[in-house]
């Protein structure tokens, strides 16, 4: 292929040796014969060895694989982030499978679709995590009911023919046909990822935090980027975000590596930059990173190296990344730099030909981190992998839907979208897959769905709602139907109604003449507004971290105010340095209000 540039022929000369046709269980093992006494795991006080971990999850790939689990058979997982979630996954794996991550945070309806549609064979959980499939024709495995029997089960993994080509995982991600996309994520793509790399230096004296759902890809990085180095890994202990949780579990555990979403990493930083200190590199991404929050975290922390990492799911976490450097931060954005070992990057025009140096294109991604497609969709496969001629050699590369461009100093540097694609959160969000949920709902006869920044500086969805007169839900109705089919990350955060939705010329939405959001929710509220100082000093806490949260009024919700987890995380660190009062995050589920956490302060105080 003919760049006109030597910088971008040099820009994929990229090959590392790796265990390339080795599965990852099976490098697991070697780690475990290797280094059996080495502590694998570490959880809320609980340490399990390498020797511990595979003898474990042989006894598990053995059970489930009399049970029919077999080569590429796909095993959903429901299990919360504990030693026994990293024992089925390695179990799933040893025994031919691939794991379907199944978060219960999202509505029942749409995991039910993903058990469905994934052709899931058997769901790995307890009774508590298993109901919402009791009627969903796939067999389950209670694993408390079973561990008696799994722990008198034989030792040693189940031996088969297997290639590093098989699935390892099936992961969905949001479609822009209206309806999630699962994408089929091979052995060798994970090995590539995090062995012998260039991206991030890994060896066995590191110490990772398992912070994301194994339902994101980031978690593969951190779960394979320990286990596969013969590493040490820490398991995050809280069932919601909570930032000084992270900040002492990174300290006592002298974490090395940490991934953190843009998102995340700017409230972590404006929480605290102190918290970044024990770490060796600390890599952040899933949308593009804040100059000002990167320079505070450098400056504060010289020892920690700071890596912009970019990538789809399709191509397997990351596929182009950036050591960040204090000169890197004189622009207005910092690259997103080169391809990782045994990747390659193209930026390519609309006839899919090379485009020249410094002017913008759709960014390719190739190599060994491509995911196998779309699990049971071969058209949305083939729309999105292509075959492209790469100088006289058909490569198969992904078309990321990014428009990019190669920068004077080697680095590619992120431009935009090239479709209405969004980033809610470190996740990818479609709002063609939104907009459908919310037509389905009551007196709805139009939806467009935007991304917009809030007051508090996260991008947030915006709804633009048309519809009869008189007819048209509120907001929290609205919320509150949406969150039956939707996780919640793609539940938008404020509703903007509108008598028509304006359009160009051509009979397409003029998103340009959308009003711009109030960020706050339009639904009517009979709540009392506060009234002492501790409800006013919770009220102004409230309405600084949530976009769409009215101050005075002390009834209204968490989800009536479209919060996210990252926001009750922000609630909970001002409410500790402001009202001197430390609260876990079980302490603000989606009902809670300014009154009660009013009187939770209260209660606090008072023991």
């Amino acid at each position: 292929m003919q760049h006109g540039s030597v910088l971008v022929d040099d820009l994929n000369d990229t090959w590392r040796a790796y265990p390339r046709d080795t599965c990852i269980d099976r490098i697991f093992a070697d780690r475990a014969a290797e280094r059996p006494d080495a502590i694998a795991l570490v959880h809320a006080g609980e340490r399990v060895t390498y020797r511990e971990l595979d003898e474990a999850s042989d006894r598990l790939a053995g059970y489930i694989a009399r049970r029919g689990c077999g080569r590429e058979s796909i095993v959903g997982l429901c299990i919360e982030r504990s030693p026994q979630m990293i024992v089925a996954i390695l179990a799933v794996l040893k025994a031919g499978g691939a794991f379907l991550p199944l978060d219960m945070d999202y509505p029942a309806e749409r995991l039910r679709y993903m058990v469905e549609t994934a052709s899931c064979r058997l769901i790995l959980g307890t009774a508590h995590q298993l109901a919402p499939f009791e009627d969903s024709g796939t067999a389950l495995l209670d694993l408390d009911e079973h561990r008696a029997s799994i722990d008198a089960a034989p030792a040693g993994a189940p031996r088969l023919e297997r290639a590093a080509t098989d699935i390892a995982y099936v992961m969905y991600t949001s479609g822009t046909t209206g309806v999630p996309k699962a994408v089929a994520v091979e052995h060798r793509n994970i090995s590539r990822l995090v062995i012998n790399t260039n991206y991030v230096d890994i060896s066995a004296d590191d110490v990772f935090l398992q912070l994301a759902s194994i339902a994101f890809d980031a978690s593969t990085f951190e779960i394979w980027g320990a286990l596969l180095n013969g590493a040490e890994l820490v398991l995050y202990d809280r069932p919601h975000m909570d930032i000084r949780r992270v900040e002492s579990i990174i300290a006592e555990n002298g974490v090395s590596i940490l991934w953190l979403s843009a998102g995340l990493f700017n409230q972590v930083t404006e929480t605290s930059v102190s918290i970044f200190a024990p770490l060796e590199q600390l890599l952040v991404g899933g949308d593009a990173l804040s100059v000002s929050h990167v320079r505070k975290v450098m400056e504060s922390n010289p020892g920690c190296r700071l890596i912009n990492g970019y990538g789809p799911t399709e191509c397997t976490t990351f596929s182009v990344c950036f050591r960040i450097t204090p000169q890197s931060l004189n622009g207005a954005s910092i690259p997103i730099g080169t391809p990782v070992a045994n990747s390659q990057a193209y930026i390519l025009d609309e006839a899919l030909r090379p485009v020249p140096h410094g002017e913008s294109g759709e960014l390719f991604i190739g190599g060994d981190g491509l995911s196998r497609g779309y699990l049971g969709s071969p058209q949305l496969t083939a729309e999105k992998f292509l075959d492209v001629d790469c100088g006289g050699t058909a490569q198969r590369l992904y078309r990321t839907g990014d428009l990019v461009s190669l920068g004077d100093d080697g680095n590619i540097y992120f431009l935009g979208r090239a479709d209405r694609q969004l980033k809610i959160r470190g996740y990818r969000v479609e709002p063609a897959e939104i907009e459908p949920a919310i037509l389905a709902c009551r007196g709805v006869t139009q939806a467009v769905v935007v991304g917009s920044t809030a007051k508090v500086g996260d991008k947030r969805l915006v709804a633009y709602v048309v519809g009869t007169s008189g007819e048209v839900p509120g907001s929290v109705e609205l919320r509150e139907t949406l969150a039956k089919t939707l996780p919640s990350y793609m539940i938008p955060a404020t509703f903007v109604y509108l008598d028509r939705i304006p359009l160009t010329p051509n009979g397409k939405v003029d998103r340009s003449a959308l009003p711009g959001p109030e960020w706050k929710p339009l639904a009517s509220s009979t709540a009392e507004s506060a009234r002492t100082p501790l409800e006013r000093a919770v009220a102004a806490i409230w309405a600084g971290a949530l976009p769409a949260a009215r101050a005075n009024r002390i009834n209204e919700s968490l989800a009536a105010a479209g919060a996210t987890e990252r926001d009750v995380a922000a609630i909970l660190e001002r409410v500790r340095s402001r009202c001197g009062v430390a609260l876990g995050g079980d302490d603000l589920d989606a009902s809670a209000t300014i009154a009660t956490l009013v009187n939770r302060i209260r209660k606090e105080r008072d023991l």
